[in-house]
């Protein structure tokens, strides 16, 4: 994000997740349920840093919702080996 959109509170008021393996899998298997269109694998890609692109808004959304909810799910499942930085 731009200095101009960031505000020195943002870091603290959203959780970053350290990406795993099986926060990965989740984060997948959740998007998959949501209803619409899937996430391309591409955007996947970008996402993940394994190449460079841009994202657009939906598919961010979708990934983020995914993310939130795969690390509360891991969270209550007892698999701590993801963490909350």
């Amino acid at each position: 994000m731009c200095e101009s959109c960031a505000s020195p509170d943002d870091d603290e008021a959203l959780p970053s997740f350290s990406i795993t393996p099986a926060l990965v899998g989740v984060m997948r298997d959740i998007e998959a349920d949501l209803p619409g269109r899937r996430v391309s694998e591409e955007a996947w890609q970008v996402f993940f840093g394994a190449e460079s692109g841009g994202i657009g808004w939906g598919d961010l959304e979708r990934i983020a919702r995914s993310r939130e909810a795969a690390a509360l799910f891991l969270s209550l499942a007892g698999d701590h080996n993801w963490t909350t930085r």
